[in-house]
């Protein structure tokens, strides 16, 4: 396996038996009245790149201090290796001294791009990325009070339009929310307490619903201005 960071291509006994990389995806999760929770993908968050080698030969001096310069100066740097491409920052690098032909060492790197990434999710991702959120909002549509149909127009004006929609009809279900704890904290009989508790779970479950899908739609907004840029 080749593989280079900046302007050292790791030979021989440097070249890693195993690279760590991949990383997470940022989730939300709110929890609802009853049990049901909705769930937001927020976006991606690579992890570190992680590998480890011995400098061996006469210049391993000189190759471990190539590597710990760039660590000290923070610059990014292409790194690669089978078919992957990343520019990373050099986060750490520590090596251990055993003599002036053998010094082993691990290196972490903190991923700043990833342009494989990026050429896959060009104007096809984007419209994709667009679709995916428009249809998660939709399924959430009757537990916010709203139409699919609503959520079928993936363009700037029309998902821009979403957008300001769900803010107002949030705002309403806030105030529904309001009322109904009012009702429940000033009720003169147990049925208007119940009348009250039932009204509040509804606003409540609306409110939710009502946040999850402007998140879709806002992160489809932003898509959609990317797209256009």
């Amino acid at each position: 396996m080749a593989i280079s960071l900046g302007g050292v291509t790791f030979r021989d006994m440097e070249v890693p038996e195993a690279v760590l990389f991949g990383g997470r995806q940022d989730v939300n999760v709110q929890h609802l009245i009853g049990g049901a929770r909705y769930v937001q993908a927020l976006g991606t968050d690579d992890g570190k790149i992680v590998f480890s080698g011995i400098f061996y030969g006469g210049d391993a001096i000189e190759r471990a201090q190539a590597l710990d310069l760039a660590r000290a100066q923070g610059l990014a740097l292409p790194l690669a290796w089978a078919g992957f491409f990343y520019t990373v920052i050099v986060e750490q690098f520590v090596a251990e001294y055993r003599k002036p032909t053998l010094i082993p060492f691990t290196i972490s790197c903190v991923v700043t791009d990833d342009p494989v990434a990026d050429a896959v999710g060009g104007v096809g991702g984007i419209a994709t990325l667009v679709g995916e959120d428009l249809a998660s909002a939709a399924g959430l549509a009757a537990g916010g009070g709203m139409a699919a149909s609503d959520f079928t127009t993936p363009t700037m004006a029309g998902v821009g339009a979403l957008v300001g929609a769900l803010s107002g009809a949030a705002a309403a279900s806030a105030g529904a929310l309001a009322a109904g704890l009012a009702d429940v904290n000033n009720a003169a009989t147990p049925d208007v307490a119940v009348s009250g508790v039932m009204g509040v779970a509804s606003a409540a479950g609306a409110v939710c619903a009502q946040a999850c899908m402007n998140g879709y739609a806002s992160r489809a907004l932003k898509n959609l201005a990317l797209g256009a840029a």
